[in-house]
């Protein structure tokens, strides 16, 4: 069973089987650069009770939608496999139709993945980082390694990267031999309206927060600079309908980090959207 918090996200009700689900999933033991995501969320918990919870952008209120924070995972650090199981029992308990999940380093997409993979279609992989090496520090399942393992069990021709804007020439060669459909985000910004398109095929929409600028987001595991402002992204959240969702990589360790409020607020934002 989750383990359950005193603050849930915009208040919403706790343990309910309801539609869609908050569900935290503080697994960090694959950081290799900043670490700390095990507390991300906590701290996007937290930063939610600082914003309202009615969007401008949707004028719409997560209040008004089916949505239940279901609490934590209760993870084994240093244990991969072992919180896997965690997630796949805490995914059985509740049964909700649609997911939002709180990291957590980017290994968690994994987890989510092995059990919910029949349901995806297309899964969108939003990084500052392709995440596309085989093994990472020799772990096959670590935040590296995401995108590999997501194209392993969907097929490479149901991911999509968008927003990298590094990596090494090895696994930038990987991607163009798999065939993966990439976008960087020198790509978006000479036309950002591919992410229309993408956002309108999209069922699972994973997002690393180092995507943005270390302005906007300082406080993520691997943050690299010359990323995408967050407002850019927000224009086209109105096409996106994903079935499953999550917000990785904040590692902020204060409860004022900017990094945990832009967190709470997309947040918000990818609720109504999967709602709506």
């Amino acid at each position: 069973m989750p383990i359950l918090n005193h603050v849930t996200l915009f208040g919403l009700p706790a343990a309910k089987n309801l539609d869609i689900a908050v569900l935290g999933i503080p697994f960090d033991s694959t950081q290799s650069a900043f670490v700390g995501s095990r507390h991300g969320p906590l701290l996007i918990r937290l930063a939610s009770k600082t914003l309202n919870e009615f969007s401008l952008f949707f004028k719409r209120s997560v209040s008004e939608f089916p949505i239940s924070d279901w609490g934590d995972v209760e993870v084994i650090h240093g244990g991969f496999l072992e919180t896997m199981q965690k997630v796949r029992e805490a995914l059985g308990t509740i049964g909700a139709k649609k997911y939002l999940f709180l990291g957590g380093d980017h290994s968690i997409t994994i987890m989510t993945l092995q059990h919910l993979h029949n349901q995806v279609k297309m899964y969108v992989h939003i990084d500052a980082d392709p995440d596309f090496e085989d093994t990472y520090q020799e772990l096959k399942y670590s935040h590296g390694c995401t995108l590999r393992r997501a194209g392993e069990l969907l097929g490479y021709d149901r991911v999509v990267l968008l927003g990298y804007r590094t990596g090494i020439p090895e696994e930038l060669k990987a991607l163009e031999e798999f065939g993966v459909e990439a976008y960087s985000t020198y790509d978006i910004l000479e036309n950002e309206a591919v992410l229309k398109d993408i956002f309108k095929k999209a069922d699972y929409i994973s997002l690393d927060l180092d995507v943005f600028d270390p302005a906007y987001a300082p406080d993520v595991g691997t943050p690299e600079p010359f990323g995408l402002p967050p407002n850019l992204l927000l224009r086209y959240l109105k096409y996106l309908r994903p079935k499953f969702a999550d917000i990785v990589e904040l590692t902020g360790g204060e409860l004022r980090s900017t990094t945990a409020t832009l967190a709470a607020a997309i947040a918000r934002e990818l609720l109504i959207a999967m709602s709506t």
